[in-house]
């Protein structure tokens, strides 16, 4: 499940810097004295999990709360070419707004 929408959008890095090297969610410098570990992860990142997994199939899936999500759809639709590049016999679907946004976790 991708945090897609609010995360990414108010996010002060660009699309491309998320893809490249990660972010940390708008604001949680303010809420927490340690350094977290970024929660949006790189496109390197996610590749080498899948490759790693040694899988077949991945399903991006992915929500926004909001209507209009430019860089969201970006970093999915980048990530998605980026996982696709290490499996190049498998399958890599992509499911934005399928459903409601929180539906994955309950």
């Amino acid at each position: 499940h991708l945090k897609l929408g609010d995360i990414l959008e108010g996010n002060k890095h660009s699309v491309s810097e998320m893809l490249t090297r990660g972010a940390d969610p708008p604001g949680i410098h303010d809420q927490q004295q340690q350094q977290p570990k970024r929660s949006i992860k790189s496109a390197y990142e996610y590749a080498r999990e899948v490759k790693e997994a040694n899988v077949t199939t991945v399903i991006l899936r992915g929500g926004a709360h909001q209507d209009y999500c430019h860089k969201s759809l970006i970093y999915a639709t980048c990530l998605q070419r980026s996982i696709k590049r290490v499996l190049p016999q498998g399958q890599v679907e992509l499911q934005i707004n399928e459903g409601t946004p929180d539906q994955d976790f309950f």
